[in-house]
């Protein structure tokens, strides 16, 4: 099975940095737009977790937690900011080129 893993540090994420809760990480493993599971280690990580762990239980495609909008700054941000990573790794240079003229 292929599958992707996406980590991010909870130093990367402001709402950690201003409770100065910065040691921390996170893993999740996906496969086809679904987590499979993953790990996460920091101040909060219980909660932080739950909604990896509602999306892993429900089968939600990541394009959910995606699409939420969070206040800021909020530690569970930092599920989103690591499934970011992982569609913007999937952009294409026109896709790349577009965004540039739309937001630069």
């Amino acid at each position: 099975m292929r599958y992707s893993v996406l980590s991010e540090n909870f130093s990367d994420n402001d709402r950690s940095i201003t409770d100065n809760a910065m040691d921390g990480k996170m893993k999740i493993f996906i496969a086809k737009g679904k987590v499979l599971g993953g790990t996460m280690v920091g101040e909060n990580a219980g909660e932080l977790v739950q909604e990896l762990i509602l999306a892993q239980s429900s089968g939600l495609h990541i394009k959910h937690i995606f699409g939420k909008i969070y206040p800021y700054p909020t530690a569970s941000r930092i599920n989103k900011q690591a499934i970011s990573r992982l569609f913007a790794g999937k952009l294409t240079n026109i896709n790349k080129a577009l965004l540039k003229l739309l937001y630069h």
